[in-house]
């Protein structure tokens, strides 16, 4: 069944009856990315999806990345067909080049989508060949970007001249920060949208911290989620007494009140003293002519707590070797993949969102790899 087949079969003069459901009313059970292991249903309010605070006038053919079956395609579709935009959507697998391709074909002037498909799109080799002049800006959000990394998708993507605009945000909370034409700092995701609280806490202690001190961001507003859908015992666990979310992201504020994302407690690879978010290792190696993709994962140490390894799709053939001199070369030297390298065909992604849960697969390669070398 194709959504254009239900327009064309649409009585153009039907008038849905007008109903108000209540602040309690399940609108929608969306579900979480499952990036780091099982999906969970989150039973969305109807205010969430009607907010009035997250519509903003800023395009007339935007291109959303984000597939409908998550909450932030369905919410730019329900946003966007209330603002009267003409929109353009993907129905299939796409890549950097067919991303080019529609930009330039249907003259996009805003692309929402995921940091790492910005990235991919500024790194391509023949980026120049397309006409990217229609673009006001584009929005991402999803997974954190840093600074180095946003700077270089506006040099090379946007030319330099155009804005990149960061947003944070949950399924079970929705855009909670957001950054606008008027205030962007790069490396921020932007300030806290009206109406919502965020605080930092330390994630061992639970203690709240101040500005500029890392910690666990956790927030609090109406219109965030009902909970989890039959899991009484995670959506407590989400939500203390006073209504505060805990998100297990890691991040802070700075003196001026904007939020910068560092990564998911989770996803941390905890070498030595080190705290090593994994895009700090991936985007690097996607920019290596020779890479298509790279997952960085954790593989437990008993000295050192974990070392780093590497799942690499390559567009070349390219040896270990290589890889381990490119890193030696261009990155620090607690990225180095002690833990190993593996080659993969694709790596799974979920709207933008690599699938770290597939570590678990490769883990068992990786631990006897390194028996093998003890």
């Amino acid at each position: 069944l194709k959504f254009v087949d239900l327009l064309f079969e649409a009585d153009p003069d039907f008038t849905p009856p007008h109903k108000i459901s209540g602040d309690d009313h399940v609108f929608a059970i969306m579900f979480s990315s499952g990036t780091t292991g099982r999906p969970k249903g989150i039973m969305l309010p109807d205010p969430y999806f009607f907010d009035e605070r997250k519509l903003a006038d800023f395009s007339q053919r935007p291109l959303i990345i984000s597939s409908v079956a998550w909450s932030s395609g369905l919410l730019s579709l329900i946003r966007f067909i209330k603002l009267g935009y003409t929109m353009l959507y993907f129905q299939e697998k796409w890549g950097e080049v067919y991303l080019l391709e529609t930009i330039q074909k249907y003259k996009v002037d805003v692309v929402i989508g995921s940091p790492r498909s910005f990235f991919r799109m500024a790194v391509y080799p023949r980026l120049s060949d397309y006409d990217m002049s229609s673009l006001k800006f584009v929005c991402c959000g999803g997974t954190p970007l840093r600074e180095k990394d946003q700077q270089l998708i506006c040099n090379k993507l946007l030319k330099g001249s155009k804005k990149l605009l960061q947003g944070y945000g949950t399924t079970e909370a929705g855009l909670v920060v957001v950054s606008s034409l008027s205030e962007n700092r790069i490396g921020s995701c932007g300030k806290v949208v009206k109406g919502i609280d965020l605080k930092v806490i330390d994630p061992q202690t639970g203690n709240v911290v101040g500005a500029n001190v890392e910690g666990e961001i956790c927030l609090r507003g109406s219109n965030f989620m009902l909970g989890y859908f039959k899991d009484p015992i995670s959506t407590a666990a989400a939500i203390d007494k006073d209504g505060w979310y805990r998100t297990g992201d890691i991040g802070y504020f700075d003196d001026d009140g904007f939020v910068y994302i560092n990564d998911r407690i989770k996803e941390f690879i905890k070498y030595k003293n080190h705290k090593i978010s994994p895009s700090d290792i991936e985007y690097p190696l996607i920019k290596h002519p020779k890479i298509e993709d790279a997952l960085a994962v954790g593989v437990p140490h008993l000295k050192d707590g974990e070392w780093p390894a590497v799942i690499v799709v390559c567009k070349e053939d390219i040896s270990r070797k290589e890889i381990i001199d490119y890193i030696a070369a261009n990155m620090s030297e607690e990225f180095v993949p002690r833990g190993g390298i593996e080659f993969s065909d694709s790596i799974p992604e979920v709207n933008g969102k690599i699938r770290r849960c597939i570590k678990e697969k490769y883990l068992p390669i990786f631990l006897k790899d390194l028996k093998n070398k003890d």
